[in-house]
Formats: structure tokens, sequence, C-alpha cells
């Protein structure tokens, strides 16, 4: 089963440099009541995405309380397009997680990284050349 982790860090100086202040993470896991998303096994893949995401959320909540973790929907939620961007403007999110599992068995998982920033009327992408394989 392979992971791909996209990550958009909304105010990239405070996730560089985190202040002693709350910071707010936003996951999105893949799929809702609609859209099941690939069948992986028994399952697909927005149960495990789910299910993914909420034990991260209770790790994350227990060895970092100022960090808060906003889940996109809950167990049985049908997502409507641009609801995620219009609830993380109202949670003021620091950084925009979107997970999403697919199934190759065949080769390894990649994580890769890149560096989204925004300035002004600026927008660039970098790609690191650091690639995590598991």
């Amino acid at each position: 089963m392979g992971i791909v982790l996209l990550i958009f860090c909304i105010a990239p100086l405070r996730c560089l440099f985190p202040l002693q202040q709350q910071f707010t993470i936003m996951f999105d896991p893949t799929g809702d009541t609609q859209n099941v998303g690939r069948s992986i096994k028994d399952t697909y893949a927005r149960n495990l995405t789910l299910q993914w995401v909420e034990a991260i959320k209770c790790d994350v909540e227990i060895k970092c309380p100022e960090i808060m973790v906003v889940l996109t929907r809950l167990s049985g939620e049908t997502m409507q397009p641009l609801q995620n961007a219009n609830f993380a403007n109202q949670f003021n999110i620091d950084l925009y997680l979107n997970l999403q599992l697919y199934k190759k068995f065949d080769h390894k998982a990649r994580l890769m990284f890149f560096t989204f920033l925004y300035v002004a009327d600026y927008i660039g992408v970098w790609p690191h050349s650091e690639q995590l394989t598991f």
C-alpha cells in the first residue's frame, strides 16, 4: 500500500518558526460518503485515511498540547466542492495536510517534499532532493 501526503503550509513562516501560541493543523482524509476511493484489500481508501488521521490527531494532541488538530470530515459526512477551503479559512489554519492511500504492492512508497512560497503576487514551488522511501 502506498501513501501520499500532500502538505500545504498556509503560513510558511509560522511553520518554520512556530510562535509560543496555538498552532493549527488541518487533516484532510481522502473521500467521503459519496466518494469511497480506491479498494484496498477488504476496505476502501476513505476508511483507512480517516482511521489514520484520527490516530494521528490523538497522538499529536497528547504529545503537543499547543497544536490543535482539525479534521475536514467525520465518518458519514459528505463534502461539497470548496468546503475544505472555506473550513480552513474559518479556523485560520497554519498547516493543511491531505492524506491519500493507493494500492501498489510492487514498488516502495515514496514521500516527496516540496516547498511552496507565496509572497505578494509570486508563487514559487521547489522540489527538494530528499525523498523518503519505505
